[in-house]
């Protein structure tokens, strides 16, 4: 039927001053709904299925944004945690070379009754008997003082790392005049001798751990 429509316009293009219009119509005819713009509702639908599109992508940035949210709020946790669990430690490490230093002290100088490591930047203070205590600058200034102070406190350092192994300390303890800062009172005298008392017991200690 179709086929005949067409031949017919054809024919009716033949006659004078119909040939284009005969024409345009074929092209019309042979086109068919296929050749035609689309509708409204094909148009809506397009649009539909773009907006349905970026939505899922924007609800996949979404979801990739809250795991990374996830993500930093889990790596500060840890931190926080690792932060905690370092600094108690360092007040655990701290205590014990407390304890080591002051008896150290005690060792060379019977007078001092306390003393004090900050396990945040490690100084101390050194208590004498019927004396305030003293801080760091104070005990490691002059004088049998801070021969003492010194030494005990590296001697101290050592008896940490034999008895914790995560505590890491030079092999090799080189004291060099260990005698030049004291003075020559009955006071030093003594103090120099239990210093060298006790620096000849560390060197006679057979242990191989240093």
């Amino acid at each position: 039927m179709k086929e005949r429509f067409t031949q017919t316009v054809l024919d009716l293009g033949c006659g004078a001053g119909g040939g284009r219009a005969g024409a345009r119509a074929a092209r019309c005819l042979r086109a068919g709904p296929s050749g035609s713009r689309p509708s409204k509702a094909q148009q809506a639908k397009k649009e539909a299925f773009g907006l349905s599109r970026d939505v899922a992508q924007l609800k996949k940035q979404i979801d990739n944004a809250d795991y990374l949210k996830a993500q930093a709020r889990a790596s500060a946790a840890a931190s926080d945690t690792a932060r905690a669990a370092d600094e108690v430690r360092c007040k655990q490490v701290t205590g014990r070379w407390e304890e080591f230093f002051l008896r150290r002290l005690q060792q060379i100088n019977p007078a001092v009754e306390a003393a004090f490591i900050d396990p945040a930047d490690f100084t101390i203070r050194v208590m004498e008997r019927n004396e305030a205590d003293k801080s760091f600058d104070d005990s490691s200034v002059g004088g049998s003082l801070k021969v003492v102070t010194n030494v005990a406190l590296l001697l101290a350092l050592r008896d940490l790392g034999r008895v914790d192994a995560q505590v890491r300390v030079p092999p090799l303890l080189i004291i060099d005049s260990p005698l030049s800062g004291l003075g020559s009172t009955s006071l030093d005298q003594e103090t120099s001798l239990r210093l060298i008392d006790t620096l000849i017991s560390i060197a006679a200690d057979p242990a191989t751990d240093g």
